[in-house]
């Protein structure tokens, strides 16, 4: 899973990206997400590997469909933008994005299913003006949060460390960073990037 810390009301880039070793030619998916929690304000077939769309983005009731072909003498292997999406988080909470349906065909002449994994994605919505988890800014909260966070407990009080914003910066703050952490994965044929 690939997790990620935002604000209420702060606007999220998200792609929706293919990743393929064999020749594909068709793809098609449904991206689920919870609409108390996130709005999608709009989506973006700009650089998309689709060139001819049976399905246009578009999203209703928690649920972005889609669905095209790539119209190519060889068609498309590799890793490429599918569409992107442009999220606004209404509220704090775990909004998680996940593929509902998927669709791969080979570029074979077959039109057989190419194996799909996926690649979901939590969006971890915080009140504005709280600290961040992503201490260090890299967009990533890890390990190196964790460590600075920990080297900071015993020193003089810094806003940027009060996690919880109780005044203080201590365990409760550490176990907020443990509870935001990215964990590794490998990407799937369809995964979520985060491009804030």
């Amino acid at each position: 899973k690939d997790n990620r810390y935002v604000t209420v009301g702060e606007p999220v880039t998200l792609e929706v990206t293919a990743n393929s070793e064999q020749p594909i030619n068709v793809i098609s998916a449904s991206l689920s997400y919870p609409d108390d929690l996130i709005s999608i304000a709009s989506t973006s077939k700009i650089n998309s590997i689709i060139t001819l769309w049976s399905e246009e983005p578009k999203s209703e009731d928690g649920v972005v469909h889609f669905s095209g072909g790539i119209i190519s003498p060889t068609g498309f292997s590799g890793t490429g933008t599918v569409i992107t999406l442009h999220v606004v988080p209404l509220k704090p909470g775990n909004a998680s994005i996940t593929f509902e349906e998927m669709h791969m065909l080979a570029h074979d002449g077959t039109g057989r299913e190419v194996a799909c994994t996926q690649n979901p994605l939590t969006l971890f919505i915080r009140e504005k003006g709280l600290a961040s988890p992503d201490v260090n800014q890299d967009r990533r909260v890890n390990i190196f949060d964790l460590g600075l966070l920990s080297a900071n407990i015993l020193l003089k009080y810094e806003p940027l460390y009060d996690l919880n914003n109780d005044g203080k910066v201590s365990l409760s703050d550490l176990i907020i960073i443990f509870s935001t952490m990215r964990h590794n994965s490998n990407l799937g044929s369809l995964v979520l990037f985060w491009d804030k």
